[in-house]
């Protein structure tokens, strides 16, 4: 699972390891994603969660990481 933008050689790098890449969308206001768009995008297979910090906005990701590691 990745932010749906994000650096284009970072998907050639993840499929690279074998792994298949599930954009999760951004909120276009605050360029996070949701806790939903996270919550519906996880499945039993999910391995990795990838946060791409861009344009210099940064965030909280406590909500995510209580969420993924429950």
């Amino acid at each position: 699972m990745m932010t749906a933008i994000n650096i284009g050689d970072m998907y050639k790098i993840v499929e690279a390891h074998g792994l298949i890449p599930v954009p999760v969308d951004l909120d276009p206001y605050t360029m996070q994603p949701t806790l939903d768009f996270v919550k519906s995008a996880t499945t039993e297979k999910t391995k990795v969660c990838l946060f791409a910090f861009l344009y210099g906005i940064t965030y909280d990701i406590a909500q995510y990481s209580d969420f993924l590691h429950s």
